[in-house]
């Protein structure tokens, strides 16, 4: 739903609102690192205990901008995170939710109405 809202924004060019969404759909996948590591989740506790190539991961869901470009390719980078990590905990990605997550992703972000 994060990624839903957070495409949204972007065309709608509410870029602080979808950096708020961004960091939601975020969140959710350092609770799943957390989750699949047995860290503890609430409020961050473990993720200053991830494993480096994790955190690199998550360091490029950081924008360098609150603009559309930095935003959209994040939103890339996240979502990809996601499904990736979907996988590992055994959830059954199906090629048309991995398809709806791409769809959404897309660079050429049309103005939402």
């Amino acid at each position: 739903m994060y990624a839903l809202h957070l495409r949204s924004a972007l065309g709608r060019g509410r870029w602080w609102q979808a950096l708020w969404m961004l960091q939601s759909v975020r969140d959710v996948v350092v609770g799943l690192y957390c989750q699949r590591l047995d860290l503890p989740q609430a409020e961050g506790r473990g993720v200053d205990r991830l494993p480096a190539d994790l955190l690199d991961g998550l360091v490029r869901t950081h924008p360098s901008r609150v603009e559309l470009e930095p935003l959209s390719a994040c939103f890339e980078v996240v979502a990809r995170l996601l499904l990736d990590e979907a996988e590992r905990h055994g959830v059954q990605v199906s090629a048309d939710l991995a398809g709806v997550l791409g769809e959404l992703t897309r660079r050429e972000q049309d103005p939402v109405s």
